[in-house]
């Protein structure tokens, strides 16, 4: 069961992926795992390191989504945050 409902996922933008190939990102940032197909969010609050494990985990395993079955688990933030905190 999804535990906050409240956040809408987003991918990272193209822009934010070519500056994590270079080592540049947020280090206090707060990301996410999620579906891209249904936009089921697994875990939130993680920072860059662990949420890359938890997304290596969630590949080794084939954990499936409990929502719509698929294994495409990605990194993201909340919708409308370059960072990840956000206000409810």
């Amino acid at each position: 069961m999804q535990k906050n409902r409240n956040i809408v996922p987003r991918e990272l933008s193209d822009r934010e992926k070519a500056d994590m190939e270079k080592d540049i990102y947020d280090s206090f940032a707060n990301y996410l795992s999620f579906c891209p197909v249904c936009g089921y969010v697994d875990k939130t609050n993680m920072y860059l390191v662990r949420a890359k494990a938890r997304l290596k985990k969630l590949a080794i395993q084939k954990e499936p989504c409990p929502n719509c079955g698929r294994c495409q688990w990605v990194l993201g933030y909340p919708d409308g945050t370059p960072t990840g905190f956000v206000k409810f």
